[in-house]
C-alpha cells in the first residue's frame, strides 16, 4: 500500500515554477471587484442577494480554477491546463515549444508578457493564453519542457 502511494506522488504532475501566475492574479481581481461591487450594490439595494451571490459564486469558481491552470510537467510528456480545455503532449508530439510576446495584453514594441506557443508534429499550432507570463519566466518554461521532452533549440 505505501509503495503505490509512493509511485502515484511521484507520477503526480509538477507546475513549473511561476506557472499560470497571471491567471491566478487576474481571477483574484476580479474575485475582489465583483466583492465590491456587490457590496456596494447590496448597501443600496438588500433585495438583490439572490444575483449578487450568483456573480460571486462566479467570481468565486473563476478564483479556483485559477489554481489549476498553468504548465505541468508529467512523467510522460506535458499538461497545459486552460481556463477550460487542457492539452497533453507526449514524448515526440512536439516538434518546438518557444515563447511569443502576448500582443493581446499590451500593444508595444516591447510587451512585458509573453505565452508559450507549442508546434506538434501534426495538428494545429497552439498558442495557450493560460500560458501567459512575464517575458523572461516564458523563456525558462519553454527551455524547461524542451528539456523535459528532449526537443532540440532552435
Amino acid at each position: 500500500m505505501r509503495n503505490e502511494r509512493s509511485t502515484r506522488l511521484e507520477t503526480r504532475p509538477t507546475r513549473l515554477e511561476g506557472s499560470g501566475t497571471v491567471p491566478r492574479v487576474f481571477a483574484l481581481t476580479l474575485l475582489v471587484i465583483v466583492t465590491v461591487f456587490l457590496a456596494v450594490w447590496l448597501a443600496g439595494d438588500p433585495g438583490a442577494q439572490v444575483p449578487a451571490i450568483v456573480f460571486e459564486a462566479l467570481a468565486l469558481a473563476a478564483f479556483v480554477r485559477s489554481l489549476f491552470v498553468g504548465v505541468h510537467l508529467t512523467a510522460d510528456g506535458v499538461l497545459v491546463r486552460g481556463w477550460f480545455r487542457s492539452y497533453r503532449y507526449g514524448r515526440g508530439e512536439l516538434r518546438a515549444v518557444s515563447a511569443v510576446p502576448y500582443w493581446r495584453f499590451l500593444s508595444s514594441d516591447d510587451p512585458i508578457l509573453s505565452l508559450l506557443k507549442f508546434t506538434p508534429e501534426s495538428g494545429w499550432v497552439r498558442e495557450v493564453g493560460a500560458t501567459v507570463a512575464w517575458r523572461d519566466r516564458t523563456a525558462a518554461h519553454a527551455a524547461r519542457i524542451r528539456e523535459h521532452l528532449g526537443i532540440e533549440a532552435p
